[in-house]
């Protein structure tokens, strides 16, 4: 593996900029993405509706995976028995 350090430091000189502008660029985007939903809902109640309309969306689970207890959506729906993923027809 000789070189390999020469190789990398050169790269790494050569993209610090696109690296920075990347890394910026990701974040920002990670920001608004919370901002905006964060304001898509007034009130507790609209929340519920859009999750519950949502529960049963193949795409969205296959996506984020099945809702359960240490998912957030669990966080807001407290009282909420939830099914075991084993349980759901396949």
């Amino acid at each position: 593996m000789t070189g390999t350090g020469i190789l990398l430091r050169t790269f790494l000189r050569r993209d610090r900029w696109m690296l920075l502008w990347w890394s910026l660029g990701a974040t920002l985007l990670y920001w608004s993405q919370a901002v905006s939903v964060e304001g898509l809902y007034a009130t507790q109640s609209e929340f519920n509706r859009a999750a519950a309309s949502m529960e049963g969306n193949a795409a969205l689970i296959a996506m984020a995976g099945p809702a359960g207890p240490s998912t957030p959506l669990a966080a807001r729906w407290p009282g909420r028995r939830w099914r075991s993923a084993r349980s759901w027809p396949v």
